[in-house]
């Protein structure tokens, strides 16, 4: 029987069809679903389109970002907050990324081409040839490499610490200050320090895991003065500062109270009282720069705190006083109170199944209210109490009006 040109077609067309069949079921399902293309890092804060497609593809890939609201499946987000860092820390942890980060930067992003790449058939090669394999000599671990990967683990578990320190301070309603904002910055650290061990920058890989803990040892000390725990050897930093910066503010008040003494004494006032002590407020300054010097930053704080304490005493025998402790305390309650707002507009807005338009508005006002709060701390800080009060009312309704917005 002949076959007609339109049956060699025909016949060509189902070879074909089935080629192309054999062809796609080799490829991965997630890598048939796939359809992103990531050009820039994604972390906590990035707002893009990209963000909507990851998380499309981790909620289709068992890494879910929400069970329900905002970030589930169908209802996916272009922004990057929390949960999507949790979601991307789980993918990074089962497919070996080491540290899981919950940042999807350039490690991440190459492991997910591979992931999402189609299957490619293995050529066909000849039998090898049954020669003596030529082992190959191991490159010997430099002293270098082994130090710059022992301070990225340092400050990887640094980091997991101070973030458990972190939520539980928070779940507690501690104080937390700016330590989110602190451990975001380290947790940068960490990963740039990974790319530059990658790159065999170890040089740069060792200062930038130490600019880590810098960061994480600051975070520490804004949570409720978690950072100054004498058990804790390896976070010291924070806490002779502390030790420094009292000591220091002991000689300002020493310096000022001698002033307003010898001033008092010029008018012909009796200032041998205040004079004995400002000279035992001096004595234990000095005992407190010997704490320090011996590292003992705790006794050095108390020491330094005992000496205001007695130049208070000592302005109070002339009829002065450098403080005004009701107008101080004052200004830390409102200040308390306006991070405690904050700090719960925050939970809502992580909580929020609002609309993506409402979510940045809150967003916006918290970021105003972040700014009215250091502005309060600063005023704090110069001893202007009443500005300080101002400043933090206005960071308390600006998260009242965030939770409004939503």
């Amino acid at each position: 029987m002949n076959i007609t040109t339109i049956q060699k077609s025909a016949a060509a067309f189902i070879v074909l069809g089935m080629m192309l069949v054999a062809s796609t079921l080799m490829i991965p399902a997630q890598a048939r679903a796939a359809t992103c293309t990531f050009t820039s890092n994604l972390e906590l804060g990035v707002e893009s389109e990209a963000v909507r497609c990851l998380q499309q593809y981790l909620n289709a890939n068992g890494f879910t970002i929400s069970t329900s609201g905002v970030g589930s499946k169908g209802y996916e987000t272009n922004q990057y907050q929390t949960k999507t860092v949790a979601a991307v820390q789980k993918w990074q942890t089962a497919n070996g990324i080491s540290p899981a980060t919950g940042t999807f930067g350039p490690v991440s992003r190459a492991k997910y081409i591979v992931l999402t790449s189609p299957a490619v058939p293995k050529p066909t090669v000849p039998a090898p040839q049954l020669t003596t394999p030529v082992i190959p000599t191991p490159k010997p671990t430099s002293t270098a490499q082994t130090e710059a990967r022992s301070a990225i683990l340092d400050a990887r578990d640094a980091h997991e610490d101070a973030m458990d320190d972190y939520e539980n301070a928070k779940d507690e309603g501690d104080e937390v200050g700016d330590s989110k904002a602190l451990l975001v910055n380290a947790d940068k650290k960490v990963t740039l320090a990974l790319y530059a061990f990658v790159d065999e920058d170890y040089s740069d890989a060792n200062e930038l895991a130490d600019e880590a803990l810098d960061l994480i040892d600051d975070a520490l000390d804004e949570i409720d003065g978690s950072g100054n725990d004498d058990d804790n050897d390896d976070n010291n930093d924070a806490d002779e500062g502390d030790a420094e910066d009292a000591i220091d503010e002991a000689n300002d008040a020493l310096d000022d109270a001698r002033d307003e003494v010898d001033a008092a004494n010029d008018d012909g006032e009796d200032t041998d009282d205040a004079e004995d002590l400002l000279d035992e407020a001096e004595d234990l300054i000095s005992e407190a720069e010997d704490a320090l010097d011996d590292e003992d930053y705790e006794e050095a704080m108390d020491l330094a705190d005992e000496a205001e304490d007695l130049i208070d005493e000592a302005l109070d025998e002339i009829g002065s006083s450098s403080n005004s402790d009701d107008d101080e305390s004052d200004a830390e309650d409102a200040i308390d109170d306006a991070q405690e707002a904050i700090n719960d507009a925050q939970d809502e807005i992580d909580d929020s199944n609002s609309s993506s338009s409402r979510i940045n508005e809150a967003e916006d006002l918290l970021d105003e209210a972040e700014d009215a709060l250091n502005d309060a701390e600063d005023a704090l800080d110069d001893e202007d109490y009443e500005d300080a009060i101002d400043f933090a009312e206005e960071a308390q309704d600006l998260a009242d009006e965030a939770i409004d917005a939503l």
